[in-house]
């Protein structure tokens, strides 16, 4: 629940309970178990205000408003845990053609659904017809009946005593409306579900469903005739998205007559009203005049050239693209005519940069491809936004590229449209199911098996746009090894990205050998090496040691996205596949800027001075603005180094900051040696201050000094620079970094903990060496006081970081099984491997590393798998390095690691080894 919520009748908010749960948390637990149990009704908590939200500029009557209501947080914590157990079956209980709070739909499959459906319309060469309304319900969710609530929830096979208090949750609720802050007295409804209340989405697609269902049973019965966009495709009748509706048939009075039948009955039941003055008719070519004036008889309707938007979305195509998607730049404007950039500090410019103007075209891209002109429109209103008039002092393509390569991390709208197209090509590729992939398979992949993404003359924007990322789809696909008898061994890419055999051999290859499949090179449950040796380079070896063999029955092998590290596709890595930045530009003085935890104005102020693009008096007489003199001295110019360092005054300044020792490196260190330098280390003469703090906030003050001297006469700089950066650092040091709601970042724990009494305890880690040539793993097994059982180091090969990480656990698991333990656990410092084996089996997508470790943790043992901080892991992670050398046993404490262990044994905090 969102801590900052705005809170219910009783005036708490969500942050109010999550602060003070230690002493909240019992009596609200003890309120929902008894809600659930039927001893207490929900009743009591049920008092809901209700906010108008204005939907237009200058309101003036009811309908104007759109009603939000604002529920106890007592209240929330029983609906949420009924939407939890509803989100399991919704998938199970709703039709493939309603898209909304449905795990697995998104509203994107509509749209896609939508664009094909009116292409194939458009494109209709028959006798017949065909047409398409966009249905408005009339306030759809304050409208619908309670006792057809009641109805549903029974049709869909609910527990008697569940209904009963979803039943209770809807009926007992009583409103007071918030109205120039102050509350009306209170009134209760008869029908209607709460917009704001958790449980009332889940609700209204279940009883919109059933729209849904007469519908299906019209199209069985032969009444109602459907859009087909395809020989063999899915029949297209609706389109759901919560209440917006599209419906699609023939274009006939008949048709027409049935659906509005299907309308009027369901309205009837329900209580809901269609809302003809709102809803429209748009048809296809082909059909007369004649039939589209007596459909319209028929449904009282207006007529449309165009559907227009759907979900926020043009369906609807206008001859020049930029003409289509020229909303995104309107809509980006308006929004920025709303703000008071003047008044916002440069860090707020780029934040709303970031997230609200980007977020405007991000939509519509994931479903349709927006022209180029339209992208640098938007950006140059981004830039532009960003730098205010004046001049802009770092350039676009360093502002786009990632923080830790010196930009802001603003993505490029271009490459991310042909992300968003990638994503959808990818699930094409991998056959996901749904309705749009359905839409699309039939319509253009099955008239060519040979070749998925093929275009023809006459295909929709849509499908161009998705065959257009082929090329880069391709760039990330990766076979994920099962039984090895579909991979080519030479000429498909499976070992690594980027990475054929067939470029790494040392012989002309026969043609039996070129058409080889990997389990073709299988031995004994074993790599042949010794054919192997003949046939590729060194390097191919070493990864294929460290790669584990195919396995007969383990399946057939799949694509996986060979770009993330975990083979699941994902927007980031296809987009930085297709921007493919320059990893050189990388220093880690910008991971040090961004890292440091203090006001976001205060990193982007030295993010800027790392870059040494500060508007100094030096930068300014270029354009003969100023003099290039400093304002302080008025004896040298003022360049960056100049006014944050070698300034007479703020040389004063940090010299009194400065422990002596450390004042020569200090003043002699470049910019960015510099910045590093003072971001890493502790240079201060105060004990109790951080020196990354005080040295943030000193240059912050220098600058801000600086420009009121320039711009302000009437300014004095203060007399003891030094005492007022003492004064005001520590108040910099959290701000903009820190929750108040949950304090400081999680405690680090460097103490190992030793298992339960009668328990072993295993810790695996994997090392990979910088450059990626060498990769090992290790791990120690300790008894529950300590005491070393015995250890082990293995060598991989070449292999990536978390490829070692689930070595080790394998390694780790089998060597304890070995060692007869039957009580086990298992400790990583790797996340991503144990948030993986905490989910639930992916077959496809899994390794056969991690299937062998699921098989094993299945056998008739206990075992434990946990998380732990590098700092409680060090003897694994030693033992891990020991592996990029050599395989070896230790069932005695080596030399090396006796003093590690004394130290976990006593269970004193050990510093990281560097």
């Amino acid at each position: 629940m969102g801590p900052y919520k705005a809170p219910g009748d009783d005036g708490f908010p969500p942050v109010f309970f999550q602060v003070n749960w230690n002493r909240v948390g019992p009596g609200i637990c003890s309120f929902v178990k008894q809600v659930f149990g039927g001893s207490m009704s929900v009743r009591n908590a049920n008092k809901t205000l209700i906010t108008l939200i204005p939907k237009r500029d200058n309101p003036e009557y009811v309908q104007h408003f759109r009603p939000i209501s604002l529920c106890t947080v007592h209240y929330k914590c029983v609906t949420k845990v009924i939407t939890a157990r509803l989100k399991g079956v919704m998938d199970d209980l709703i039709s493939p053609f309603q898209a909304s709070f449905i795990r697995g739909r998104q509203i994107q499959d509509n749209l896609i659904v939508g664009q094909e459906v009116l292409h194939t319309m458009k494109k209709a060469r028959g006798r017949r017809g065909f047409m398409a309304l966009k249905i408005d319900l009339e306030k759809a969710y304050d409208r619908l009946s309670w006792r057809f609530i009641q109805q549903t929830l029974i049709m869909a096979g609910l527990d008697r005593g569940l209904i009963n208090l979803i039943l209770d949750c809807v009926s007992s609720a009583s409103y007071n409306v918030l109205w120039n802050g102050e509350k009306t007295e209170y009134f209760k409804p008869g029908r209607g579900i709460r917009q704001g209340d958790p449980i009332s989405p889940y609700l209204f697609v279940l009883c919109i469903d059933r729209l849904s269902h007469l519908i299906c049973d019209m199209v069985n019965e032969g009444k109602w005739v459907p859009i087909k966009t395809s020989r063999g495709g899915p029949n297209i009748s609706h389109l759901m998205f919560a209440d917006d509706l599209l419906l699609f048939g023939v274009a006939s009075t008949e048709q027409a007559s049935c659906m509005m039948e299907c309308l009027n009955n369901f309205c009837e039941a329900s209580g809901e009203r269609v809302n003809t003055a709102k809803s429209s008719m748009f048809f296809s070519p082909r059909v007369s005049r004649e039939v589209i004036t007596q459909i319209q008889s028929i449904t009282n309707m207006k007529i449309t050239a165009e559907i227009g938007t759907y979900l926020g979305f043009p369906l609807s195509r206008k001859r020049k693209p930029t003409a289509t998607f020229q909303y995104i730049v309107e809509r980006v404007s308006a929004k920025l005519a709303t703000w008071k950039a003047n008044s916002l500090s440069m860090a707020g410019r780029i934040t709303l940069a970031k997230s609200i103007l980007s977020s405007v075209p991000l939509y519509p891209m994931q479903v349709a491809h927006v022209p180029l002109s339209i992208c640098k429109e938007v950006e140059r209103i981004q830039c532009n936004f960003i730098w205010g008039r004046r001049y802009h002092n770092v350039g676009w393509e360093t502002i786009t590229l990632p923080k830790h390569l010196g930009g802001l991390g603003i993505k490029q709208l271009a490459a991310m449209n042909s992300a968003f197209g990638c994503k959808l090509a990818w699930k094409l590729m991998t056959g996901e199911k749904g309705l749009w992939c359905d839409t699309l398979l039939h319509k253009y992949i099955v008239r060519n098996e040979s070749e998925m993404f093929e275009v023809k003359a006459g295909d929709s924007a849509l499908w161009k746009f998705v065959c257009k990322q082929k090329h880069i789809v391709e760039k990330g696909v990766r076979w994920r090894i099962r039984g090895g008898r579909l991979v080519k061994f030479f000429t498909d890419a499976w070992l690594s990205n980027d990475l054929f055999i067939k470029d790494y051999c040392l012989r002309p290859l026969s043609e039996a050998e070129w058409e080889s499949k990997v389990a073709d090179w299988i031995l004994a449950n074993t790599w042949d090496f010794n054919r192997l040796v003949t046939v590729v380079s060194r390097e191919i070896i070493k990864r294929l040691a460290a790669t584990h063999p195919p396995v007969l029955g383990a399946g057939q092998d799949v694509l996986m996205w060979g770009a993330s590290s975990n083979g699941t596709f994902s927007v980031t890595t296809a987009y930085n596949i297709i921007v493919n930045p320059d990893p050189s530009l990388f220093h880690p003085g910008f991971k040090l800027i961004w890292k440091w935890s203090g006001a976001e104005r205060v990193r982007v102020f030295m993010w800027l001075a790392f870059h040494d693009r500060l508007p100094t008096n030096v930068w300014r007489s270029r354009w003969s603005i100023s003099s290039p003199l400093c304002n302080f001295c008025d004896g040298q110019e003022e360049s960056v180094m100049h006014i944050l360092r070698d300034c007479s005054y703020a040389k004063e300044m940090w010299y009194d900051l400065l422990n002596p020792t450390h004042v020569a490196v200090f003043f002699n260190a470049r910019l960015k040696d510099w910045f590093c330098l003072n971001l890493k280390r502790e240079l201060g003469k105060f004990s109790h201050l951080k020196w990354n703090t005080l040295f943030a906030v000193g240059i912050w003050k220098l600058w801000n000094w600086r420009n009121m001297m320039v711009f302000d006469s009437s300014f004095q700089k203060p007399r003891f620079p030094a005492n007022v950066i003492v004064q005001v650092g520590p108040s910099f040091s959290y701000g903009g970094r820190q929750s108040v709601l949950f304090g400081a970042s999680e405690e680090r724990h460097g103490i190992w903990s030793p298992p339960p009494y009668d328990w072993c305890k295993i810790n695996v880690d994997g090392a990979v060496t910088a450059d990626g040539s060498l990769a090992g793993c290790g791990g120690v097994l300790r008894d529950a006081r300590g005491v070393w059982l015995s250890g082990f180091s293995y060598h991989l090969g070449i292999c990536s970081a978390l490829e070692a990480e689930e070595w080790a656990f394998l390694k780790g698991l089998q060597f304890a099984r070995n060692k007869g333990v039957d009580h086990l656990v298992v400790e990583s410092d790797s996340w991503e491997l144990i948030s993986a084996l905490s989910q639930p089996a992916d077959v496809n997508g899994q390794s056969l590393v991690m299937a062998q470790i699921r098989d094993l943790l299945a056998l008739d043992w206990s075992v434990q798998w946990k998380h732990a901080f590098r700092e409680q892991n060090q003897v694994a992670d030693r033992l891990a390095k020991e592996g990029l050398v050599i395989s070896s046993i230790y069932d005695h404490c080596p030399s090396f690691l006796r003093s590690l262990i004394i130290l976990d044994c006593v269970g004193v905090h050990s510093p990281l080894a560097s």
